[in-house]
């Protein structure tokens, strides 16, 4: 099964009855998550400057080590992506052809539960 087979099928369980409001919460975050992080063609990438995850194939020849799944941004100037630019020197990326964007920074596990908790709570579920 691939993913897009999965978000099928999950999709279709959400609302159903046998199913919490938590339950139905948590399902709908996880198919989001799953859409979200799936390789896209760079045709399609943001080129406002945001990071993305890139796979940037360096070569056809599977003898040469390319940079393979690296961090990047479109810049404006140089009209092309670039990993990395210090002063007057920058690392531009060869062949991208897929991007994913970057996870959400990680949260406190504090806020994580709090967060939990609140939804989880008997008055969250009336």
């Amino acid at each position: 099964m691939n993913a897009d087979e999965a978000i099928q099928i999950l999709d279709g369980l959400i609302g159903e009855e046998f199913l919490s409001q938590l339950e139905n919460e948590a399902l709908t975050h996880a198919i989001e998550h799953m859409k979200r992080f799936q390789w896209q063609k760079i045709e399609t990438a943001p080129k406002d400057g945001t990071t993305l995850l890139i796979f940037d194939n360096y070569s056809n020849d599977k003898s040469i080590d390319g940079y393979g799944v690296c961090t990047a941004r479109w810049d404006y100037s140089l009209k092309w992506w670039i990993m990395h630019q210090r002063y007057s020197n920058v690392i531009s990326l060869v062949n991208p052809t897929h991007f994913m964007p970057l996870p959400d920074a990680p949260q406190s596990q504090a806020t994580s539960n709090a967060s939990l908790q609140e939804r989880s709570s008997p008055e969250a579920k009336e």
